[in-house]
């Protein structure tokens, strides 16, 4: 389930683009950008709260590997309900990845 959540970020260590303080920056949080799209429209857009860099990478790392863990304890039932979640996983981790290239390059 790991590897369906975050590999569809691996244009980050694919694409044509400098290998500058930004690009690692975003090699660091890679096990928690799966939950970086919802929580930053959730507290900035929303709520509009800021939060430092630090304890931001600590919460969305720590909601990953909870929504990782909750995505397989809910599959661990029957094979095919770790297939469902996981094709519904995928689907948003694709479309999670395919937004945050957009702000990666913007």
């Amino acid at each position: 389930m790991f590897l369906v959540l975050c590999a569809p970020y691996a244009w980050l260590i694919t694409m044509d683009y400098p290998w500058s303080e930004h690009r690692w920056s975003w090699i660091k949080l890679w096990p928690g950008l799966p939950t970086v799209l919802p929580l930053h429209l959730l507290l900035r857009r929303t709520l509009h709260v800021e939060v430092d860099e630090a304890l931001g990478r600590t919460i969305v790392i720590s909601l990953s590997v909870l929504l990782w863990l909750t995505l397989s304890y809910l599959g661990r039932g029957a094979r095919w309900a770790l297939v469902i979640i996981g094709l519904i996983a995928l689907v948003y981790s694709i479309y999670s990845s395919l937004a945050l290239h957009a702000a990666f390059r913007a």
